[in-house]
């Protein structure tokens, strides 16, 4: 093989036609395919056969990246390329065939390349492990046949398309499936010394993430150009509203600041894990809340979503609360959270900020769309000239919305009817009130 790619090299195709360059060029594509095609079963038998022991006991990975000079990263993807492409010998002798039979049978031809591999096991991974293996041996043959006659690019959307026809709702999609695809990988270190953090979490990761990001990623917290770091989202908070006003950095940005105040903070051999959940629970307390029916709390079915609206199945809910057991409370016996405080407390209590975060689904000013986890609780009648911190008298605003509201002339005026949450703009802006309405949040 080695021969005949050499001749081909020093073939002069300067006299050519360009119809005949580009056979050419479509002879050596299908070389270079079948070529790779006969590494699958080489890789599999090095690995059958215990290479470490052969190589001092270095692994198949680091084995394949030095003899190859490839990066590691490379040489792992062949490895799992291989499982699923290449033949297997079983302890017994026996050879069974390649996982995805078509696929490896076009690219052995020549037919198909890396790209369309890499598309063909993409799809195979995303197929719910519910589905039935024989609709799913057949999806696969189809998408194989259809590689053979499309560019990569083209063939992708069709993938994508063919994987909606065989589970249409995601209803077939289990915790298997998305254990499967759950990483975080950190990348090596750039010229700038930066490194790309990417990955794929699963529904419960994110309603953690999501949590800490509305706490410690919002506007003004732990912006490293302030000297005095504001930890607090207190409503009527006058250092916090400053605070946010200076903070120039980008959404991506504050959450960057947040992981690593978190890894700092565990990290530092100073700090406990107590010590950072007692400064992380100040103000706005760090709890996923989300909202289920009834019914699907019964059968332990369905989805319910966080106040970040973030998509969580009620198995994974009631995993999640059995861990939180404070909270279960505000859940299955809410009469026990007092939701009528008076003038005894300013401040929102947990179960009122959860109650309001179910009923108004978010920010109550007309057309904002921002999620509780980015609220503060406002008092519709001014807490300052006697407002009561009762759950009939309070609503949530974010931030930027929750500084118009007040008691001046030039403030807007809020008022309760039939349960929803009414903004008055000021005298200056009456024509406001013919282009804004108030939408139902909940």
């Amino acid at each position: 093989m080695r021969d005949g790619l050499l001749d081909l090299d020093q073939e002069d195709t300067s006299s050519w036609s360009n119809a005949r360059r580009l056979e050419h060029l479509r002879g050596l594509e299908e070389l270079v395919r079948r070529a790779q095609s006969a590494g699958h079963a080489i890789i599999n038998q090095m690995d059958e056969q215990g290479v470490c022991a052969g190589f001092g006991g270095v692994k198949l990975r680091d084995l394949l990246a030095d003899r190859l000079s490839i990066s590691l990263s490379d040489a792992a993807e062949r490895i799992r390329a291989a499982k699923d492409l290449g033949a297997t010998t079983l302890i017994t002798g026996e050879v069974l065939p390649p996982r995805l039979r078509e696929a490896a049978q076009a690219q052995s031809e020549g037919l198909i390349g890396v790209e369309h591999v890499r598309v063909l096991r993409e799809f195979d991974n995303h197929v719910p492990a519910r589905v039935d293996p024989e609709v799913k041996e057949q999806a696969n043959r189809e998408l194989a046949g259809f590689a053979t006659r499309l560019r990569p690019d083209q063939f992708r959307p069709l993938s994508i398309r063919l994987l909606s026809c065989v589970d249409p709702d995601g209803s077939l999609e289990d915790e298997r499936d998305r254990r499967r695809k759950s990483y975080i990988q950190l990348g090596i270190q750039g010229a700038d010394k930066m490194s790309v953090l990417k990955g794929r979490i699963d529904p419960e990761a994110r309603a953690y993430l999501e949590v800490v990001f509305a706490k410690l990623a919002a506007p003004g917290v732990l912006n490293p150009d302030q000297q005095e770091q504001t930890s607090t989202t207190e409503d009527e908070n006058i250092s916090f509203a400053e605070a946010e006003a200076r903070d120039g950095r980008s959404l991506g940005q504050r959450q960057h600041d947040a992981l690593k105040f978190l890894a700092r903070r565990f990290t530092d051999g100073k700090t406990s894990v107590e010590e950072v959940q007692e400064a992380l629970q100040k103000g706005v307390p760090m709890v996923v809340n989300a909202t289920v029916t009834l019914q699907e709390l019964h059968e332990a079915a369905g989805l319910a979503y966080t106040a970040g609206q973030t998509a969580l199945p009620v198995r994974d809910l009631i995993r999640m609360a059995a861990k939180t057991i404070p909270y279960l409370t505000i859940f299955d016996q809410h009469r026990e959270v007092p939701l009528y405080l008076g003038r005894s407390k300013r401040t929102a209590s947990i179960g009122q900020r959860i109650a309001l975060a179910a009923a108004e689904g978010g920010c109550s000013f007309p057309g904002c769309t921002a999620p509780p986890n980015y609220c503060e609780v406002h008092h519709v009648d001014q807490w300052a000239t006697g407002g009561n911190t009762d759950i009939d008298k309070l609503t949530l605003a974010c931030s930027a919305h929750h500084r118009l509201a007040g008691p001046g002339p030039r403030h807007w005026h809020t008022a309760k009817h039939r349960g929803a949450t009414h903004w008055k703009p000021p005298a200056f802006a009456q024509y406001l009130r013919r282009t804004l309405h108030q939408t139902d949040n909940a």
